[in-house]
């Protein structure tokens, strides 16, 4: 198995974090952003979206790590990871949706200004993440 990786991407840590909760190896293969490996046309045949992280395992290519962490739990974790009742996939998928969106446009965007120097409205950034953690805090949130 072997991961494509930047290793400051908060998408490739949740995977390499994952890997290491559940005890599975994966080969780290780390590209090079600012050079455009993952632009390159080999790497677009694994990822077409041209993003980080993949996944490579056997003759399986998958891109996006909701993707690879769904996978990586039902294909090597025990069932607690990914649970197959009806109320823990949608509690599940509840969660990966909030960390693809508001985690991603509140506390992620942040983290590419702080981290990465990109050009963004910091206070904006920051403001939002305090305001999209306090509401996943809500009653009734699982």
């Amino acid at each position: 198995m072997k991961l494509y990786d930047l290793t400051l991407s908060g998408n490739c840590y949740k995977v390499r974090l994952f890997l290491g909760l559940i005890g599975q190896h994966a080969e780290l293969q780390t590209l090079d952003l600012r050079a455009g490996e993952h632009k390159r046309a080999d790497y677009l045949a694994i990822n077409p979206r041209g993003q980080v992280p993949a996944l490579v395992d056997g003759e399986l290519q998958l891109g996006d790590s909701q993707a690879i962490l769904v996978y990586l739990a039902r294909r090597y974790a025990d069932e607690r990871w990914y649970p197959l009742d009806a109320v823990s996939q949608g509690r599940i998928a509840g969660w990966l949706s909030f960390a693809a969106n508001e985690i991603h446009h509140g506390p992620g965007m942040a983290r590419l200004g702080k981290l990465f120097g990109m050009p963004i409205d910091q206070a904006g950034a920051q403001h939002k993440a305090l305001a999209r953690c306090a509401a996943r805090r809500a009653p009734g949130q699982a």
